[in-house]
């Protein structure tokens, strides 16, 4: 959604326009550089204030314009010599490109925009529980991970919608989500269906101990690997079963496997069924 300086609205009546068109999208009233007022407007008309669902606007804050930052390009914002504590908001000319949330001169929160308005990225959480996410300019995520320091680790990271390049689960993830996702800000991946859905890229990296015999199974099953050539595996306990079903897959040119929880002679048995495919396990490669 489309954020802009209130100053850059065309107002004629009670309607509300941007370069001619009825304004959709959020409007920051800014007076001596601050900010002091969101609001949302649909099809030109002012329909109340905005609240972000993932940066808290706050009027008694400080909440600011990059500019008056002592230096907005450096990695600790400072305020007037002293570490920002706030929201910094970046323009392009009268758009807004990212909001930034800083505690002691650290950005803790963001989120930046395409020029069009559209959502580039987020990143949301705190020390212990948090999430970043980066989009493709069509809409469709490009990167997304989530962290819980007591349960999980997830990273997923994709070519293009869907397509699938990185997949890491370290930990307790799905069931984690499924206890305690109502408190988490974005929902994505949520469940194993989802995973589903995915094709794999080219080459795709698969890690984690969260990554069980029988979801890498169903991925299998689901037609994830179809259009693999290379497929790294890291840290995953995996048997023979799956090495068999594995050997099936004709355009795998490439397999890579680093882990202390797979037994060498299912490696031995793959390669002898595919001779045509390069096996490595742990840095050593395969020979029939």
């Amino acid at each position: 959604m489309l954020t802009i300086k209130s100053s850059a609205l065309d107002v004629k009546g009670i309607k509300s326009y941007y370069h001619g068109t009825k304004f959709n999208g959020v409007a920051l009233t800014i007076e001596k550089f601050s900010i002091v007022k969101k609001s949302l407007f649909v099809d030109g008309d002012l329909v109340g204030d905005y609240q972000s669902p993932y940066i808290n606007f706050n009027a008694s804050s400080l909440n600011i314009v990059s500019e008056l930052l002592d230096d907005e390009y450096s990695d600790c914002f400072t305020y007037h010599g002293d570490k920002f504590n706030g929201v910094a908001y970046f323009f392009i000319n009268e758009v807004c490109v990212a909001e930034r949330k800083s505690e002691y001169g650290w950005v803790t929160n963001e989120v930046t925009y395409f020029i069009n308005g559209d959502i580039e990225s987020i990143d949301v959480g705190d020390f212990n529980v948090s999430q970043e996410c980066t989009y493709f300019e069509d809409g469709s995520i490009q990167e997304f991970k989530s962290f819980n320091r007591e349960n999980y680790d997830a990273w997923f990271k994709f070519t293009s919608k869907d397509v699938i390049r990185t997949l890491n689960i370290e930990g307790n993830y799905f069931d984690s989500i499924k206890n305690g996702g109502s408190k988490l800000i974005l929902n994505y991946y949520n469940n194993v269906e989802e995973l589903l859905t995915f094709k794999g890229a080219d080459f795709l990296f698969v890690c984690g101990d969260g990554i069980t015999e029988d979801l890498f199974e169903k991925l299998l099953m689901n037609n994830v690997f179809d259009s693999v050539s290379k497929l790294s595996i890291y840290d995953v306990r995996l048997t023979s079963s799956i090495f068999s079903k594995l050997s099936d897959l004709k355009q795998l040119k490439e397999l890579i496997v680093n882990s202390e929880d797979v037994d060498i002679n299912d490696l031995h048995h793959f390669k002898s069924l595919r001779k045509d495919c390069y096996v490595k396990f742990n840095r050593k490669e395969i020979v029939c």
